[in-house]
């Protein structure tokens, strides 16, 4: 099998808290901290779903979770194990675009370690829940209808799977 983590940006406490374990590492380091979810205070200028940068201790939250990631990645590929991890990033959760361009660089960094290392017994899937569904364009065009059924899929496949 695969070694297998979940990273998660939302406070568990908030919903009712999952009945199983979905993965063999569940990581929400940051979604419960106060200086994140300010307080339990949320709006669009305050909170994890806020336009405002995500920040703890003048950090953006996405690169703790980057650096997280790119640990369990190192750390099972020194065993040889190959591995699969899920992440939600709570940046997309806001109207205007601009809280998640902030991750541009550190994604893009992330996706390059992963080339890099030439992975050839894992994969990488980068996923959505939804697509944009914030603002009035998804409200008063059929485009913005439509993009909001669409959710993001990229997948990095092995190139092993690839040449068959």
């Amino acid at each position: 099998g695969h070694a297998t983590a979940h990273l998660d940006n939302i406070c568990e406490v908030m919903f009712d808290p999952p009945t199983a374990q979905v993965a063999d590492h569940v990581v929400n380091w940051a979604a419960c901290h106060g200086e994140y979810t300010n307080g339990g205070i949320y709006s669009n200028f305050q909170g994890p779903y806020s336009m405002t940068p995500h920040c703890i201790a003048g950090r953006p939250v996405h690169q703790g979770d980057f650096d997280w990631l790119k640990q369990f990645w190192s750390g099972y590929r020194q065993l040889g194990v190959p591995r699969a991890v899920s992440a939600m990033f709570a940046e997309g959760h806001e109207g205007s675009g601009e809280l998640i361009r902030t991750m541009d660089g550190d994604l893009r960094s992330f996706i390059e370690d992963f080339v890099e290392a030439g992975e050839d017994d894992s994969w990488l899937f980068l996923t959505s829940d939804h697509g944009h569904h914030m603002g009035p364009w998804h409200l008063w065009t059929s485009a913005g209808r439509l993009e909001r059924t669409l959710p993001l899929l990229i997948i990095l496949a092995p190139k092993s799977f690839l040449s068959r």
